[in-house]
């Protein structure tokens, strides 16, 4: 029966080795296939955070811009000691 059955089977020559290679291949098609299911949803929040850093940049500068045009005006004074 053994014999029998030896003859009828059907899968890799060695079965040890190549369905483990079966199985990891099987598995990296589909880490492939989820590798870039979430890079939209990622990139929108990246550019939502730098629309909002560069809002932060922005109004630093004018906050700055706006102290210096106080204290060349004569608005500020700065006393020294």
């Amino acid at each position: 029966m053994g014999a029998d059955a030896s003859k009828d089977y059907k899968g890799p020559d060695n079965p040890e080795t190549d369905n483990n290679i079966y199985v990891v291949d099987k598995f990296s098609n589909y880490a492939k296939d989820q590798q870039y299911s979430y890079n939209i949803w990622v990139l929108l929040v990246i550019c939502i955070n730098a629309f909002i850093l560069l809002l932060y940049i922005i109004e630093l500068l004018s906050n700055l811009l706006y102290s210096i045009r106080r204290w060349r005006n004569g608005q500020i004074k700065i006393y020294k000691n």
